[in-house]
Parts: structure tokens; C-alpha cells; sequence
């Protein structure tokens, strides 16, 4: 069986959540406390109610509200907190569809036609290839218990066969019959430990009156009870046994008789309306039940003496190094260490099987690196327990970016047999794997939500072609284009500067590396792409030699939706050419020799009029150093064509050399005009920064640099522009 989709109402942050078209690898993914973790919880819950329970799993106390001994463990949607905001009213509801096996269609058909052979056409209308539609509910405190509303199959033609229908009425007296067969089978099983805890001495005590000591037997009120007045009405000890293996006796006969007892209330089912569950919904709750569901939480228990254990055993039992030998070269081609597990020579205790440990390339695994132990944490488990269904919280975790990669390939490989959900934060998971369902979990005023987005193959090439990876759709709400990671970083404080954190706007960058690619990023089909699905895209771009014109150009070249800020000076880095911020820069790398800032405001003057020259040049560079293609050649592509073109181009730039003189004698005047009040805005501030930097003896590194200098700004220092466009992201 697999997991073909997943309703969820009601339960938890998810008042009304659905999953379809899941595949072999679905990846949840959404900000913290969004309800990832919720809908793993789902589907555990749903597995662990069939494995527990079947058609109908208690929670029902019993008579006196004491424990029953020997309890099994429930499913996680009985508490009250387990109900969405806490409102009981409206029952928790898991609706599961489960693909079927063309032999799992089989047996089904097979075990209705065996047991009710009036309904053979109607069985085998099924199809080979069908599906199961499973609805599980809750009813809540007191006398909490979940169980299967309804099940039916989901036949190729398209129709729905219903195998079962319980009304939640009916349901409650279903469970209460249930809750009396185990009370009553707890009572047998209670008294007959406790013949076996009680000796002549007890038996002799509590004949007397008022004793209140029953040593280890059952603390419950109504087995205490039993055992006092069997001791009182028996003379010797051996009658007192005689009794108490009477009272087991009866309450078994008792529990056998309610279980085969019609039920208090018909049933709706394929055969028909009867008294009794069919077996073949008992026997096909039970297989729903045999799946085998691995949960690893966010937090796993820490890796050693039972992996050892285990490894242990298969070194020596029989046929267990053909087992342990692919384990072993999994991890190996995955991690690139050898495990091995070793009996311990120094914790022997007695009586107890000597300890085992754990080698991980003949290390102790507790003396290897967090992210070791924990992919080897996840590894081990998979393979030991060989689940059909993986449920997994933040795979990334402790993992070096390289690992994660070799992880979410074995995760990726891993799905073509096992079922996996994982929640991730990692974009490595998003990117690196193929043919996966990827939902995006947001949560809104209380309730989680989940929509599954796809990136399909057209999708994706834009995606590429933008330098967007998949993951950006899920990740972000607002992309940022920026020519590079300095533009970013320095963007990165400044937002938190000025109380707008990234990490809460959910902002991504993305690198345009250099302007020239601007309007190649500015394509109006690939930027649509993103604004179709909600995203919003901003271009913060630097100045360099543009125009007025130039700029509303590039803004009537944008799609609606898009964001433009052109910086007022010609890069980034303009903005950084403070003294005092400069200053506090330098000491923080541990100058012994002091800054001064008037210095460093010398040093700046000097760079900039040192650079007036290479300033106008960049004005000539933008206006003749223009790429020249060849224009797209209609009709034949023959030689003539192709020297007709390259003609073309050679008096293109014939034109440009003649115009040489011209242009720079107009960028002069540019600069001229401008000179005096805007100086520090024309210059490339990269290179006054470089200047100033060696004049003090200093290198100055572009990757570390003007981040620390733009932390050392104030408010007031961050470009009106970036202060406006900061406003507009929180809106």
C-alpha cells in the first residue's frame, strides 16, 4: 500500500489541510511552527490507530478510572490538545487513500467473495488496480477512542464501493462494548498474576480485617475487592487459589462472550447491513496496520551500544554478514567511513550480555563529529528497520552542506522503495532531488495550510535561466536581484539596521553578477513566472553610468509587480566612504597602529580627485564599449549573408572610433558640470576604498570589507532610496 493523498481536518494547527498526488518523495517545507511537523504527526497517527487498535482503537478507562495494567500506548489524536484551538465539537478526521497492488486487489476481492459469495460480480468490478478511501475519526474525552467512519474502495471505472460505514453514534456503543471485553480481559489477566505474587502469609493477612496491603497485585479498586472476599469466604490458601483461578476463568468466559456477541448496533458494510465486523475489513484493518511506519523526530536519541548491538548479532548469527555486509557498504559509499561493532572488554557486568560498542574508522562513534553520528543516526535506521513509510524532521541537521548533498541523494534513491516525508529548511533537499511532491506549509491566524508546488520542465529552464533555484519558490516570499554578494551582504545589515530582518520577510537573494546581465534578468516572460506565483521581485541595481533615460527604459522593460531601485551613487560602495564607520572597521581588525579619521577623510578626498579622469572614461566605455552582435540573418545562411553581416559590424564600429572624440569630450562635460557637488556619488567607490585602504597600510577584501564597515553606519547613513524600498517589503 502507498499513500496516495491525505485529508486533515481538525487536528492540531491543521484545521483543514490536504495532501494529493504525493509520490515516493514529498518534502514539507514552510517556516518554523508552520505545521510541518503536524501533518508527519498525521500520518503516524493514522497508521498507529489500525496497528493499535484496527477498526475501532481505545482510550475508554475503565470502570473505577484506575489505569489497565499493561496498557498499549494510544494514537496521537485522543487529547484534547489535539483538537484544532482546543474545540472538541467537531471531531479529528484523517482521510487516507491508499494505492493497492494488483495482488493486494486480489486478496481483497478473494477474502469478500469467500465470505460472501452474493456479491462476487460487484467484487470484481473493482478493477486490478484499485484504491482504498479510509476515514478515521475521533471522538474525545471522557471515554476518548478513534475509529474507521468509513472505508471503501475506489474502483478503476471511477466508482466507490463502501466497505464500511460506522455512524458516530453507533460508534460510541461499538467502543463501550469493546472497553467492557478489555476491562474484562485485564480482570483475568490481573488475577492471574496475581497467583502467582501471593503467598500463604498474604492469603493469612487478608483475612483480617482492614488490611489494606496487596503487595505488587493490580492497584485497581474492584480486583483488590474480588481478592478480599475470595480470601474471606476460602479456609486454606490452596481454596483462596482455587477461587481466584475461578474469578480469571469467569471474567476470560465473560470478555469471549461480549467479543462474539452481536454488536449493539448493524453495521453498514459491502455484504450488506449485519451485526458482526465482515473479516474481511477486520483482516484488511489489520494489513493497513502492518505497515511499517519509521518516525526519526527532530530530536533522536543519541547513536551507539544498540546499533552496536545489533551489528553485533549479525556478525554472529548465522546468514547475518550477507545482511550486515550491504549496511556496511551503504554507509561506506555514503559517508566515506567503515562501521564496525566490537563485544566491550571493560564494562562487563554480571549477569547481564556483555556491552557492545560502536567504531566508526576504529574510533568510538561518540568520538566522531555531530554530523557523522547523525547521518549514520538515520542510515542505521532505515536499514535495520526496513520501514514502508519514512517520516523524517529536518534530515539536514548538523550536516555539512557536502553531506547534505549525499544524504538527500540516498533519501532521493531511497524513494523508489520506501514512501518518505521529510520537513527540511534546506534548499539542497529542494534542489538536488528529482521527481519529488513539494509542499509548501504556511500557517494564518491559527491554522496551517499546505499547497503543493511544482516546478514543471518549462518551469524549471526559466528558473534556471534567472539563476533561481527550485527551492526560491518555497522558501521566500520577496526575491531580491542584486549584482553580487557584496550588494548583498551590505543589503543584509542594513535591513536589520533598520528593523527590517530578512529571516522574518522571508527575502532571498539572488546574484545577477554583473550589470551587463541586467536586462537579460529583466526578461518580462521569466520574471512573470515568479509574480504568477505570488513571489515579489525586487532589483536594487547600482547607478554606474546610467542616464535618466536609461533608467526609465529599464523600468518600462519590468512586468507590474516588480520592484526597481537604482542606487543615487554610482555603486554600493559610495555609500561606505564614512571616516568614523571606516575607522571602527579597521580597529576591528586588529590594528596595533591607531586610525585616525581624519586620515582616512584625507585619504578619501585624495582618491576621488584621483579618479576624476578614469570616472569620465567609464561615461565613454558604457556609450562605445557596447556589446556588438550580429543581427539574425533572414532566409539562406550563405557566405555572402555572412559577410553582409560582418560588414556590417565593421562599419559599426568604424562609426564608434569616429565618434570617440566626440563622446569624450561630452563625458568630460558631464563630469565637469556635476564635479563639485557630486563627486563622491560618480567615482567607483570600490576603488576609493582600495586607495584608502593602502594608504593606511591596509588590503582592502571586497568579500569582508564593506559588510563591516555597513554595520558600523546608523540609520540615517542607509540611502534614502534602500530606507523607502526597506517600507515597502513590510507592506
Amino acid at each position: 500500500m502507498r499513500l496516495e493523498a491525505l485529508y486533515v481536518r481538525n487536528f492540531r494547527s491543521a484545521s483543514s489541510v490536504d495532501l494529493e498526488a504525493l509520490g515516493g518523495l514529498n518534502i514539507l517545507v514552510g517556516k518554523n511552527n508552520s505545521g510541518k511537523s503536524t501533518l508527519l504527526a498525521a500520518i503516524s497517527g493514522f497508521f498507529e490507530h489500525f496497528r493499535l487498535g484496527g477498526v475501532v482503537t481505545l482510550d475508554l478507562p475503565d470502570e473505577d478510572d484506575r489505569p489497565i495494567p499493561l496498557r498499549p500506548p494510544q494514537p496521537s489524536f485522543m487529547r484534547e490538545v489535539d483538537y484544532h484551538s482546543r474545540h472538541i465539537s467537531a471531531p479529528i478526521h484523517i482521510e487516507a487513500i491508499l494505492g493497492l497492488t494488483a495482488d493486494e486487489t486480489a486478496e481483497l476481492v478473494a477474502e469478500i467473495v469467500g465470505e460472501s459469495p452474493q456479491v462476487e460480480n460487484a467484487a470484481r468490478a473493482f478493477g486490478s488496480d484499485c484504491k482504498l478511501r479510509v476515514l478515521v475519526a475521533s471522538s474525545p474525552a471522557p471515554g476518548a477512542f478513534t475509529f474507521v467512519e468509513k472505508l471503501s474502495v475506489l474502483g478503476t471505472d471511477g466508482g466507490e464501493a463502501t466497505l464500511l460505514q460506522i455512524q458516530p453514534k453507533d460508534a460510541k456503543q461499538i467502543a463501550e462494548v469493546l472497553a467492557r471485553v478489555r476491562n474484562l480481559r485485564a480482570d483475568a489477566d490481573s488475577l492471574q498474576r496475581s497467583m502467582g505474587m501471593l503467598d500463604d502469609d498474604d492469603f493469612q493477612r487478608m483475612k483480617q480485617p482492614g488490611y489494606g496491603y496487596y503487595g505488587r497485585v493490580d492497584e485497581r479498586t474492584n480486583i483488590r475487592r474480588a481478592l478480599r472476599e475470595a480470601a474471606s469466604s476460602a479456609e486454606t490458601y490452596e481454596e483462596f487459589m482455587s477461587r481466584v483461578r475461578e474469578l480469571a476463568a469467569t471474567a476470560e468466559h465473560r470478555a469471549q462472550t461480549a467479543e462474539e456477541d452481536p454488536l449493539p448496533v448493524p453495521l453498514n458494510t459491502f455484504s450488506g447491513t449485519q451485526p458482526t465486523l465482515p473479516k474481511y475489513v477486520t483482516n484488511l484493518a489489520t494489513r493497513i496496520g502492518q505497515t511499517r511506519v519509521l518516525q526519526l523526530g527532530e530530536r533522536r536519541s543519541a547513536i551507539g551500544s544498540e546499533e552496536a548491538r545489533r551489528i553485533l548479532n549479525l556478525k554472529i548469527e548465522r546468514g547475518g554478514q550477507e545482511q550486515l555486509r550491504p549496511i556496511q557498504e551503504q554507509v561506506t559509499a555514503l559517508l566515506g567511513v567503515s562501521i564496525d561493532a566490537y563485544q566491550s572488554a571493560d564494562r562487563r557486568v554480571r549477569g547481564r550480555e556483555p556491552a557492545a560498542e560502536l567504531d566508526v574508522d576504529d574510533f568510538l562513534v561518540e568520538l566522531n563529529g555531530a554530523g557523522i553520528r547523525e547521518a549514520l543516526r538515520m542510515i542505521l535506521d532505515v536499514e535495520f528497520e526496513k520501514p514502508d513509510i519514512l517520516l523524517i524532521e529536518e534530515p539536514e541537521v548538523h550536516l555539512h552542506p557536502a553531506l547534505e548533498y549525499r544524504i538527500s541523494e540516498y533519501l532521493n534513491t531511497l524513494s523508489t522503495r520506501v514512501q518518505i516525508f521529510a520537513t527540511t529548511h534546506s534548499t539542497t533537499f529542494l534542489d538536488n532531488s528529482s521527481g519529488l511532491s513539494s509542499f509548501l506549509v504556511t500557517k494564518s491566524d491559527g491554522s496551517s495550510r499546505a499547497e503543493r508546488v511544482s516546478v514543471e520542465r518549462d518551469a524549471a529552464v526559466i528558473l534556471a535561466d534567472l539563476g533561481v533555484k527550485p527551492s526560491a519558490l518555497f522558501l521566500f516570499d520577496h526575491l531580491v536581484f542584486v549584482e553580487g554578494p557584496t550588494d548583498e551582504a551590505v543589503l543584509r545589515q542594513w535591513m536589520v539596521l533598520g528593523g527590517y530582518d530578512p529571516a522574518e520577510l522571508n527575502v532571498g537573494f539572488i546574484h545577477t553578477v554583473g550589470t551587463r546581465n541586467f536586462r537579460y534578468f529583466a526578461m518580462q516572460s521569466s520574471l512573470q513566472f515568479l509574480i504568477d506565483r505570488g513571489i515579489r521581485v525586487s532589483f536594487i541595481r547600482d547607478r554606474d553610468e546610467l542616464l535618466d533615460t536609461d533608467v526609465d527604459r529599464l523600468r518600462q522593460n519590468l512586468p507590474t509587480g516588480c520592484d526597481l531601485v537604482v542606487l543615487g551613487c554610482r555603486e554600493i560602495e559610495n555609500y561606505l566612504l564614512q571616516p568614523k564607520a571606516i575607522a571602527s572597521a579597521l580597529r576591528s581588525l586588529g590594528s596595533s597602529s591607531t586610525v585616525e579619521e581624519s586620515a582616512i577623510e584625507e585619504g578619501v578626498a585624495k582618491a576621488i580627485e584621483g579618479l576624476r579622469q578614469e570616472t569620465s572614461m567609464r561615461h565613454v566605455r558604457k556609450q562605445l564599449l557596447s556589446p556588438l552582435y550580429p543581427a539574425e540573418i533572414e532566409g539562406d545562411l550563405t557566405v555572402e549573408t555572412v559577410l553582409d553581416e560582418l560588414s556590417r559590424m565593421e562599419t559599426e564600429l568604424t562609426e564608434r572610433r569616429q565618434q570617440l572624440e566626440a563622446v569624450q569630450a561630452q563625458a568630460e562635460n558631464l563630469i565637469e558640470e556635476r564635479w563639485d557637488s557630486h563627486k563622491q556619488e560618480l567615482v567607483p567607490g570600490t576603488e576609493v576604498l582600495e586607495e584608502v585602504y593602502a594608504s593606511l597600510g591596509f588590503k582592502f577584501s571586497k568579500p569582508r570589507d564593506p559588510e563591516l564597515i555597513a554595520k558600523r553606519l546608523s540609520v540615517e547613513d542607509i540611502p534614502v532610496e534602500l530606507r523607502s524600498w526597506m517600507s515597502r517589503l513590510h507592506t
